[in-house]
């Protein structure tokens, strides 16, 4: 190919001398210094330095060719390009040798060089024309060996990728990715970080048995399934033994693992041939969650050096898992009563969707059952609320110990449970629900044992049938809930099935409370006034406030028929507010007009007697209009104060701060004792026209009207009776010396614009003398 060229000849004319140049030397000394300082430096060189004709012969080589390559420079000289140069390289080379004749300039690539022991290196070469130099006319080669700075290059550049992906994960992973995404991405991850491999992840199954498939993106499909529900144990393929005895393991030859006889074909079909499995542990506990394994394609694998890489990967994985894991809990409390582990209120409307689908599929029946215990109440006050939550599982678990299989039961919350019944016959699954809630009916009624107390409590069952699937689940639900209602009011413990007329009723009441809602909005409510009369002085001293409904329809809506829903709706507070608000201005308009003393009653709900900010919105109203609290009574019903008779003297307590009047309306008929009065601090006690209306004809309704006079009077509290409709009422409570009264023998409820001629402001004293 070429032929040595001798030490004489000049590669490196024009090189500094490696000594300086004294001005007395001659040029030939200077010459041969500066040749013999050339021939050194390459002699000496760490790097190939090689020299070509035009033709492209090697005529020089630096004895460094050995030292890198392991051929003397004879043998180097003698190589031809094949022989040289890896084969892909090849062309690369020659390309670039045609280049740079033509264009004549200097160019560097990398290429893979043939060593004597057949291997190939990298190394970094720069040409160098120097066609036009006389000394040289060829092309002067410099080949550096950069086998060990690539390779560490590469390693940082798959370090930089390794710490990527790693975020890549960890943000998909915070993104909410599916975990087949993640796990599908991880497994890429460990397969470009560890050559000549496929890897998968395996999840332990709910019931921490088996492995299920959850991510092997590149792993033949023939033992992805193979694999897919392999059950955990020391005998199993490395994956299950891994997870079975929570450490890592390594089948060097999966050919000779006897663990592997009923999985090695697919695997060694496809050129597997070891696998590495490492658990997946679950952080604080050390649960096991899954195996994350390597499979290779050659024998007894140097896993050493992989290590901490799938460390890092199985780390990541971990945190997959725990994801999934705090997810499905988090669902699992979404969807499920944390007492007694029943699915709740959402969870069974999706049930009940799903149901009524498959009525309108299948021409099938279902049936919802609403149940509510009576008198559970009873059993957290006496028992404390501690053992009132084991009876409410102790409840969960009869009601489930009499369902048929298929059947739902769900927990709404406090005492309230409901049933779904599925696939009924059409004909007769009216029939079929009343069974089942028999059923249910007998096994609450069983007594209870808790901390060695015996409770005995029953249950009051809705049903709502649907034969056709249209119905919406709120629906049915509402239905099923309307019904159990109506066995409450017929006497509880006991069952009622929804009918046409419920279904009137409650579309009659959906509208009722979407008409208060507007008539809150609009204002539609005004007050009149029935007044109230001073025995002693025969004239209108007061009034009671009865609100009233201007209903753009109906006209005049009547308390009756719509208070009580009001009050369950809660509308009632913002309606006693809009009543007490008009009634400040009415005094106002009085007061301005001459009547000083007058003084207004105003009855509180329930409702507004439990809300906290009452105290505040009243003094509030008080401060705006102007009215003295004096001219305002507030009428609180006995039953009310009988629910929790301390907390109702606090609140009373802070409202006789306000300066306004108190009233214990309806007395008598809450059944508390007489007692109580003694301990209410009000100013007034009126009495209910259900005794009133016996004055004179019944023997006990004139005792217990003479008793609370007497008792009134003793404890120096103002006496109003109500109800006074005819003469004789009226004669008998001025023998009795009640303080006022009011009724239908002075005045129906007025308006207020009627209160001035009631009054005779600025004219009479009014019409109520004694009869």
């Amino acid at each position: 190919m070429g032929r040595p060229v001798s030490g004489d000849m000049d590669v490196t004319q024009g090189a500094a001398s490696a000594e300086p140049i004294r001005r007395s030397d001659t040029a030939h000394d200077r010459f041969e210094r500066s040749s013999a300082w050339a021939r050194s430096v390459i002699t000496h060189s760490a790097d190939i330095v090689c020299v070509r004709d035009r033709e492209g012969e090697s005529v020089f080589v630096s004895p460094s060719v050995q030292t890198l390559l392991g051929f003397t420079p004879e043998q180097y000289l003698a190589l031809r390009d094949r022989d040289l140069f890896h084969p892909d390289d090849i062309s690369i080379v020659r390309a670039i040798q045609a280049e740079i004749t033509a264009l004549g300039a200097s160019t560097s690539f990398d290429v893979r060089l043939r060593t004597a022991d057949d291997t190939y290196r990298l190394f970094a070469i720069t040409v160098t024309n120097l066609l036009d130099d006389p000394a040289v006319d060829g092309y002067v080669i410099n080949a550096r060996d950069v086998a060990e700075e690539r390779a560490a290059a590469h390693a940082l550049s798959a370090s930089e990728a390794f710490v990527a992906d790693q975020a890549h994960i960890l943000e998909m992973v915070a993104r909410g990715s599916s975990l087949n995404e993640v796990l599908t991405k991880l497994c890429g991850v460990v397969e470009d970080q560890i050559p000549g491999s496929v890897a998968s992840v395996l999840l332990l199954d709910d019931g921490g048995l088996t492995l299920r498939h959850g991510g092997a993106p590149n792993v033949p499909r023939s033992l992805v399934d193979a694999l897919d529900g392999i059950e955990l144990g020391v005998d199993g393929p490395t994956m299950a033994a891994a997870a079975y005895r929570s450490q890592t393991l390594l089948s060097r030859d999966i050919a000779t693992d006897p663990s592997w006889a009923f999985y090695r074909a697919p695997a060694l079909e496809r050129g597997l041939h070891s696998c590495w499995a490492v658990p997946v542990l679950e952080s604080g506990s050390q649960r096991v969650l899954g195996v994350v394994s390597v499979l290779f394609d050659h024998v007894d694998p140097a896993i050493e050096q992989y290590r901490s890489t799938l460390d890092a990967v199985v780390h990541l994985a971990a945190i997959a898992l725990e994801r999934r894991s705090f997810e499905a809990k988090l669902a699992h409390q979404a969807h499920h009563d944390p007492l007694t582990g029943l699915p709740n209120r959402l969870l069974f409307l999706e049930f009940l969707d799903h149901a009524l689908a498959r009525v309108r599929r299948n021409r099938s029946s279902c049936a919802v059952l609403f149940l509510d215990l009576d008198r559970f109440k009873n059993v957290n006050d006496s028992l404390g609320h501690d053992a009132g939550d084991v009876l409410l599982v102790s409840v969960a678990e009869r009601l489930r110990s009499v369902l048929r299989p298929g059947d739902t039961v769900a927990r709404f919350g406090g005492d309230e449970f409901t049933v779904l019944c599925e696939d009924l016959d059409g004909r007769d699954a009216r029939e079929q629900a009343e069974v089942l809630a028999r059923r249910l009916i007998e096994v609450v009624a069983q007594p209870f044992v808790v901390g060695g107390e015996e409770a005995h409590f029953g249950t009051s069952i809705g049903i709502a049938v649907s034969h056709t699937g249209e119905e919406r689940p709120e629906a049915l639900l509402r239905d099923a809930d309307s019904a159990m209602y109506r066995a409450k009011e017929r006497g509880k413990n006991r069952y009622e099935l929804f009918d046409d007329q419920m279904r009137r009723r409650a579309i009659a009441r959906l509208d009722l409370e979407n008409a208060l809602h507007r008539a809150v909005a609009r204002e539609e409510f005004t007050v009149f006034y029935q007044p109230i009369v001073s025995l002693p002085e025969g004239r209108c001293v007061g009034a009671e406030a009865l609100v009233r409904w201007m209903h753009p329809q109906r006209g005049t809506v009547l308390p009756r028929e719509f208070i009580t829903v009001a009050e369950e709706t809660g509308l009632i507070v913002p309606i006693g507010m809009q009543v007490l608000e008009a009634v400040c201005r009415d005094i106002k308009l009085l007061q301005r007009d001459g009547a000083e003393s007058f003084f207004v009653s105003v009855n509180l709900s329930a409702r507004q007697f439990g809300q906290p900010d009452l105290v505040h919105r009243i003094a509030e109203l008080l401060r705006r209009t102007e009215v003295e609290p004096s001219s305002i009574g507030l009428e609180i019903t006995e039953s009310v104060l009988m629910e929790d008779i301390e907390s109702g003297i606090g609140q009373i307590l802070e409202l006789r701060d306000l300066g306004v009047n108190l009233s214990i309306d309806d007395f008598g008929t809450g059944y508390s004792s007489l007692g109580y009065l003694k301990r209410l601090p009000v100013d007034t006690v009126k009495i209910d026209q259900s005794f009133v209306s016996g004055l004179g004809s019944d023997n006990e309704d004139s005792a217990i009207v003479t008793a609370v006079v007497s008792l009134g009077h003793a404890l120096g509290l103002n006496v109003v009776a109500e109800g006074v409709e005819t003469e004789r009422h009226l004669r008998a409570l001025i023998e009795l010396g009640c303080d006022h009264a009011q009724g239908f023998l002075f005045s129906p409820p007025q308006p207020s614009c009627e209160l001035h001629d009631i009054l005779g402001v600025g004219a009479h004293p009014g019409p109520f003398g004694p009869r």
